[in-house]
């Protein structure tokens, strides 16, 4: 599992940064799943990887959603930028990054079954702004 430290802008879209303890080649491996999915315990996203034989998660704690929540509305594409063991970066874009977030929020929204503390977190972060 991968946490994202934290998620910058520029003219290409939204990176979210991931320190790496593999290799740049270990990490050549994987590719985005193109799904998302939630940690309730973590209070957490979690956009899958996966290589040849596995799936990995890309974790995006509650301390990057204000940095998600401003970048909803234009869906400029996000990327994973990974930094490796040697310092080394590689960037992958993650495709249906703001789709499948879109559906997941709608989801949680109201929605019991993910735990009153993801649902609070969710609908402060990314609803709150609805009520204004």
């Amino acid at each position: 599992m991968w946490e994202v430290s934290h998620i910058t802008h520029n003219k290409q879209g939204w990176i979210a940064e991931v320190n790496a303890n593999e290799s740049i080649e270990e990490l050549e491996a994987y590719h985005p799943a193109e799904r998302i999915l939630t940690d309730s315990k973590r209070c957490s996203f979690i956009y899958v990887m996966e290589d040849e034989e596995q799936f990995n998660y890309l974790l995006f704690p509650i301390n990057t959603w204000e940095t998600i929540q401003n970048g909803i509305e234009e869906k400029e594409p996000m990327y994973l930028k990974w930094v490796s063991n040697s310092n080394e970066e590689k960037v992958v874009k993650l495709g249906q990054f703001w789709e499948e977030l879109d559906y997941l929020l709608e989801n949680i929204r109201g929605n019991g079954n993910y735990g009153n503390e993801m649902v609070e977190a969710v609908e402060r972060v990314f609803f709150a702004h609805h009520h204004e």
